[in-house]
C-alpha cells in the first residue's frame, strides 16, 4: 500500500512539473515549454534559444496499444533532447513536407532520422 502511494504522489508530481507543450517564437527565435502558453508571460516563461540547438532528429516512438509514433526533438549541444511534437507513421507525408521548413526556419539545422 505504501508503494501504491508512492508512486501515485510521483505521478502527481512529474504530470505538474512537466512540459506539456512546445511553442515556437520564430521572432524572439526561441522554444517554449509550457503547460500553457500566454504571450503577456512569455519573458517570464523557461526558453531555449535557436543557438543552443545542434540538431533535430526522429525516433520511433511506442504507445502502448495506439499504435506508433515518429517524434521530432530539438538535440542541444549538451546532447538534451527537446520534444518537439509527434506524427503517427500514417503521417509521414506531412511529417517530410513540413520539417524541412520548420529546420530553415530555425536557421538551417541539420536533421537526423
Amino acid at each position: 500500500m505504501c508503494w501504491i502511494t508512492v508512486i501515485i504522489i510521483g505521478f502527481v508530481v512529474y504530470s505538474l512539473y512537466t512540459p506539456r507543450m512546445t511553442v515556437f517564437d520564430f521572432q524572439e527565435k526561441k522554444f517554449f515549454c509550457c503547460k500553457h502558453f500566454s504571450p503577456e508571460k512569455a519573458e517570464k516563461m523557461k526558453a531555449l534559444s535557436f543557438d543552443k540547438v545542434d540538431h533535430l532528429c526522429c525516433n520511433t516512438l511506442f504507445n502502448g496499444n495506439k499504435g506508433q509514433f515518429i517524434g521530432v526533438f530539438a538535440v542541444t549541444h549538451d546532447g538534451y533532447k527537446l520534444p518537439l511534437f509527434k506524427v503517427t507513421r500514417k503521417r509521414l507525408d506531412l511529417l517530410f513536407e513540413l520539417l524541412p521548413e520548420l529546420a530553415e526556419k530555425m536557421g538551417h539545422l541539420p536533421i537526423t532520422y
